[in-house]
């Protein structure tokens, strides 16, 4: 109920902030007109649509165990918590920098333009006329015969119009519009959302090809000790050829390993420079500067408060979107059902008109009509475009159910992958202890000429790759802790702002003009 009350104070404020510029530049008259006949909209729209589904108390993997968190505990700047300096840079860089997200805000932009287009319907519409003409006319006189007469003619006008909103149907499409601009806005805000989990995510995964390369030097130096090993045995005669051979094998396994790493490092250190706005070798080139060389992975953040399902509806920014577009499209349904309805306008024209150009002055001319519209026969046209509006309000209803039921679903996911990824973690540590105590046992037998060097090998096998296992399971959480931060949303993204970037097509000045 507190998250329902939220979101309606949240895009009431938003409607005004969006709103406040062409509220502030339509006519007196014409709020004053709209307001006495707004209760004849035909279309009343649903302020509050909810989902139609049940939001259920709490999260399944929380068990309702989790306290609600209060709006000041949701997770603001979450990627602050691995306590790196350099990745907060590249996030920020990102923010400004990325094209992607830079195509949105220009997005957001046109959709702020097609609001003020709409509103315009609620200013009178007045342009400025010049009629310059000569014509040749034949007047008959019956018997008398006929005479021609060439005649100037010379007019100065402003014609105005003006169609009274009787029925809501400028209002209607002005709140569309208004709304898109709000999901618009959303819109960027998961975007940049997404781009910053993109960027943490790259920044992990160099992180976790630096540990894995050095991870694999270690266990080729160790592999190399044990060739040695081997080989000096062979040599004395206390071992086999195959000994040798195994072991070089195992060494060349790692070697293989060690340059497929390091191919990979190289990738997401090119993938992370393309999402910060840069060319792909930008850091090779030191077009930004060198990232460090830290070759572990970061601690595990805390854990965020996941809070309660409904609180979705305002932290996702893609959840409000679609709720944005619900309203929008409701809106829009009743512009076309006010679109049957008859129209009320006023024209009016004030101007010189004379023949002679000396005499224009003194001949002034007015005139002032009004008409009532009423559409007769369109061939079912504006039932049909009522019926699309309707069934167009259906299917946003449908996506914005499916768009909060998806969102449930990331947190439930980042939550049980997260559980089950510590249990993996600790199952693995396990192994890897049990792994090393086989690989010292299995040395120590085949010191003493108790076994062949099979079992070392297949024990130094098994613990190296339960080593890399463990080292791929901690970045798997991480990933799972990135996800469930993406998924839970929050508040930071409404600090965003478009970046200055030149303008590619500046305005020509009217001198230029």
């Amino acid at each position: 109920m507190r998250a329902r009350a939220s979101w309606t104070a949240a895009t009431a404020i938003g409607a005004r902030l969006i709103g406040a510029r062409l509220i502030g530049a339509r006519p007196i008259g014409a709020m004053l007109i709209s307001a006495l006949i707004s209760s004849c909209s035909p279309h009343h729209t649903v302020e509050d649509p909810t989902p139609p589904i049940d939001l259920p108390d709490s999260y399944a993997q929380t068990a309702g165990d989790e306290e609600v968190a209060p709006e000041s505990d949701l997770p603001d700047e979450w990627w602050l918590a691995f306590g790196d300096p350099e990745l907060a840079y590249l996030v920020d860089e990102a923010l400004r920098r990325n094209f992607q997200l830079g195509a949105a805000w220009a997005r957001l932009e046109q959709a702020e333009a097609g609001v003020q287009g709409a509103a315009s319907g609620w200013w009178p519409q007045i342009s400025a006329q010049l009629d310059v003409s000569r014509r040749r006319q034949v007047v008959v006189f019956g018997a008398l015969g006929q005479q021609e007469f060439e005649v100037n003619g010379l007019g100065i006008s402003v014609p105005v119009s003006y169609e009274v909103d009787l029925w809501n149907r400028v209002g209607h499409s002005v709140s569309a519009g208004s709304l898109d601009v709000l999901a618009g806005r959303d819109d960027v805000e998961a975007l940049a959302m997404t781009l910053v989990a993109n960027v943490v995510e790259t920044w992990l995964n160099l992180l976790q090809q630096r540990a894995a390369r050095a991870l694999l030097r270690d266990q080729l130096e160790t592999n190399e000790v044990y060739e040695e090993l081997v080989t000096l045995r062979f040599a004395h005669g206390l071992g086999t050829a195959l000994d040798v051979y195994q072991q070089r094998q195992q060494v060349q396994a790692t070697r293989a390993q060690l340059a497929q790493i390091e191919g990979a490092e190289a990738m997401a250190r090119q993938q992370l420079a393309v999402l910060v706005g840069r060319s792909p070798g930008a850091f090779a080139s030191g077009q930004i500067g060198q990232l460090p060389e830290p070759n572990t992975l970061p601690p595990l953040p805390p854990l965020p408060r996941t809070g309660i399902p409904s609180e979705l509806l305002l932290r996702r920014p893609d959840v409000r979107a679609a709720r944005h577009r619900v309203m929008a499209q409701d809106h829009r349904l009743g512009a076309a059902i006010a679109d049957q309805f008859p129209q009320l306008r006023f024209n009016a024209s004030v101007g010189l008109s004379n023949p002679s150009l000396e005499n224009l002055l003194s001949s002034f001319v007015w005139s002032i009509a009004s008409s009532l519209l009423a559409p007769a026969l369109d061939g079912g046209r504006r039932a049909a475009e009522v019926r699309r509006n309707r069934a167009a309000l259906r299917e946003r209803l449908q996506t914005f159910a499916q768009t909060v039921l998806t969102a449930m679903l990331e947190v439930e996911n980042a939550l049980a992958q997260e559980r089950q990824l510590a249990v993996q973690i600790t199952s693995l540590e396990d192994q890897l202890a049990a792994a090393r105590a086989t690989l010292l046992e299995s040395r120590r037998r085949y010191g003493e000429g108790l076994s062949d060097y099979l079992p070392v090998l297949t024990a130094l096998g098994a613990t190296q790759r339960t080593e890399q296992s463990i080292l791929t399971a901690r970045r798997q959480l991480l990933s799972q802790r990135v996800q469930l931060a993406r998924a839970l949303g929050g508040a930071w993204t409404a600090q965003l702002e478009a970046p200055r970037l030149p303008d590619p097509a500046p305005e020509i000045d009217d001198e230029q003009q």
